[in-house]
C-alpha cells in the first residue's frame, strides 16, 4: 500500500547524520542520561509530494533533499510500526537537487 502525501504535505525521512565523538562533559551525568539536543534545521530525502504543493511534483520525488525545521515536523507510526514524517511545503527552508 503506497501511502501518498494530501494537500500541501511533503513526505520526508530525515537523513542520519555522521556521529562525531562528544567530549566527556565537565558535569557528571547518570550513565542513561540522554541528551536532547537536536539541530533545528536537517537534510531530509523528498519521498511524496501531495497535490496541491507548488514549488514540487512528482518529478522531485527521490531525488531531491531538502533542508527542513525539524520543530514543524508531524509524525505518526504507521501499521507496520515504521515511523512516517510528514511537513507542509512551507516550512521548507532550501533545497538540493
Amino acid at each position: 500500500m503506497l501511502l501518498r502525501p494530501c494537500n500541501r504535505y511533503l513526505h520526508v525521512s530525515l537523513i542520519e547524520e555522521a556521529k562525531q565523538e562528544k567530549e566527556q562533559p565537565a558535569v557528571l551525568l547518570p550513565e542513561d542520561y540522554v541528551s536532547q539536543t537536536q539541530q533545528r534545521y536537517r537534510k531530509a530525502n523528498l519521498i511524496g509530494v501531495g497535490p496541491q504543493c507548488t514549488w514540487f511534483s512528482e518529478k522531485d520525488e527521490l531525488e531531491t533533499v531538502l533542508v527542513v525545521d525539524t520543530t514543524m515536523l508531524e509524525s505518526f507510526v504507521d501499521g507496520d510500526g515504521n515511523k512516517q514524517l510528514f511537513i507542509l511545503e512551507n516550512h521548507i527552508m532550501a533545497y538540493y537537487n
